[in-house]
């Protein structure tokens, strides 16, 4: 055995031994294609049902919710005048 045989050996066995860390690492949490499509149906099923006691948050109605907020702030520091952009 020369000197290229031994580099390649070398390489070799850590790249094998890179893979097997890798291996060992997702071993645990390694999930099938049909487990994958399962949890994605289930996800969606909880996004699109949601029970009817359940206040659901989407965009609009938190930016109506500071809009509110901000309205009745406004209104009680400085009363039920009109503020124009500049004050």
């Amino acid at each position: 055995m020369d000197k290229t045989d031994v580099d390649f050996e070398a390489r070799r066995k850590t790249a094998m031994l890179s893979e097997l860390k890798k291996m060992e690492k997702n071993f645990d949490t390694h999930i099938n294609g049909q487990e994958r499509i399962e949890n994605r149906e289930n996800c969606i099923l909880r996004l699109t049902f949601k029970g009817l006691d359940t206040e659901s948050k989407n965009l609009r109605s938190i930016k109506e919710k500071r809009v509110k907020e901000m309205i009745d702030d406004m209104t009680n520091k400085f009363g039920d005048q009109v503020l124009g952009v500049h004050g």
